[in-house]
C-alpha cells in the first residue's frame, strides 16, 4: 500500500479563530501492487519519494449576515524527494444568510512551481489523489462504482470536492488547442484560479419530515463553477505560464445528509450528493449540446 510518513503541529492563538499548522510528508508507492486498490492508479507517481513541508494559515470570521474562513497554504518539496515544486494556495470560503435562502461561495487561486508528483498536483474538477486518501470512503475503490471512474475525452460521474472545483468537467482530461495542431492537457496542473457558488433553496420547501428530520437533511442548490488551470510552454532556455481559456458549469443539486444511525451510535454523519451540471461552456469531443442532463455523485458537500 502507501508508506506515508507525517509529523507536524498545529497552533490556534488566544482569539480562537485563527490556527496555523506544520506538516512533513513523505508518500511511497514503491509496488505497482498499491496501485490496484485505487479509484485513479494512474495519477500516481510509481517508486518516486515524495516529500514536502506544508505550512498553513486559517482564520475564521462573522459578518453581519454569516461566516466565512479564510485559508492561505504554502508547500514546498522536502528533503529526499524525487521532484522538486513549490505551491501557494489562497481559499475564501463565505456563507451569507439571504432571508430564507443561504448563499456559499468558494473563490482560490494557486501558483506553482516546478515538476509536481501528479498525486499532489491542482486538478480541474476535484481533489487530488492525495486528497482522496484523506477520506475513508474515496481512498480506495468499493464504494464509488468502476463506472464512475476514470479519466478520458469526455466526462464521468463521480466529483469528489478539491482543486478548481469544476464539477462538470469530471473525468475529463480537457485538452487545450495551443497552435499547429497541438494540444495540451488541462485536466491537472500546478497553477490555477476558480470561483464557485452555491444558492441553498431548501429553505423555501415546506417539507416537515417529523422525527424523521432527528435522522436525516436534504439541501437542494443551484450552483455555478468556472475556473482556469495554467500551463507552460518552452520558451528559449525556460518556460512561459499560459492560462487555459475559462470553462464554466451550472446546474442544480441535492445533498442528502444521515445525522444519525441509530444504535451505531459512534458513526458520523454521511452527506451524500448528486448534483446535475446541466450547463458546460466548453464540450467534450462528441458533445453538441451546451445544456444537457448531466450528473456525478460525490461524498460530501463540493466545498
Amino acid at each position: 500500500g502507501l508508506q506515508r510518513y507525517a509529523a507536524g503541529f498545529r497552533w490556534e492563538l488566544p482569539n480562537g479563530r485563527t490556527e496555523l499548522r506544520t506538516e512533513l510528508i513523505y508518500l511511497l508507492r514503491n509496488d505497482s501492487n498499491a496501485l490496484t486498490y485505487l479509484l485513479y492508479p494512474d495519477q500516481w507517481e510509481l517508486n518516486q519519494l515524495n516529500g514536502a513541508l506544508d505550512l498553513g494559515l486559517r482564520h475564521a470570521f462573522d459578518h453581519a449576515r454569516g461566516r466565512g474562513e479564510l485559508r492561505v497554504d504554502l508547500r514546498n518539496s522536502a528533503v529526499g524527494s524525487e521532484r522538486r515544486y513549490a505551491q501557494v494556495r489562497v481559499t475564501a470560503v463565505d456563507q451569507t444568510r439571504l432571508g430564507r435562502l443561504q448563499l456559499r461561495t468558494r473563490a482560490m487561486a494557486q501558483f506553482g512551481t516546478g515538476n509536481t508528483p501528479r498525486e499532489s498536483a491542482l486538478y480541474l474538477a476535484g481533489a487530488s489523489p492525495e486528497e482522496l486518501m484523506e477520506n475513508k470512503y474515496t481512498r480506495s475503490v468499493g464504494f464509488v462504482p468502476y463506472e464512475y471512474l476514470g479519466i478520458g475525452t469526455g466526462t464521468n460521474h463521480f466529483h469528489a470536492g478539491g482543486g478548481l472545483g469544476l464539477r462538470g468537467y469530471a473525468g475529463y482530461l480537457a485538452p487545450e488547442p495551443i497552435g499547429d495542431g497541438q494540444v495540451v492537457l488541462t485536466y491537472l496542473g500546478n497553477t490555477g484560479a476558480s470561483a464557485s457558488c452555491e444558492l441553498d433553496v431548501d429553505g423555501l420547501v415546506r417539507w416537515r419530515p417529523g422525527k424523521l428530520a432527528r435522522y436525516v437533511h436534504v439541501d437542494a442548490y443551484f450552483f455555478g463553477d468556472i475556473g482556469t488551470m495554467g500551463y507552460r510552454l518552452a520558451d528559449g532556455d525556460g518556460t512561459r505560464l499560459e492560462l487555459a481559456l475559462p470553462r464554466a458549469d451550472a446546474g442544480f443539486g441535492t445533498a442528502l445528509t444521515i445525522k444519525r444511525w441509530g444504535p451505531l451510535v459512534d458513526l458520523k454523519p454521511l452527506t451524500i450528493r448528486f448534483d446535475m451540471p446541466l450547463f458546460l461552456s466548453a464540450l467534450p469531443a462528441g458533445e453538441t449540446e451546451h445544456f444537457a442532463f448531466r450528473y456525478v455523485v460525490g461524498i460530501g458537500r463540493s466545498f
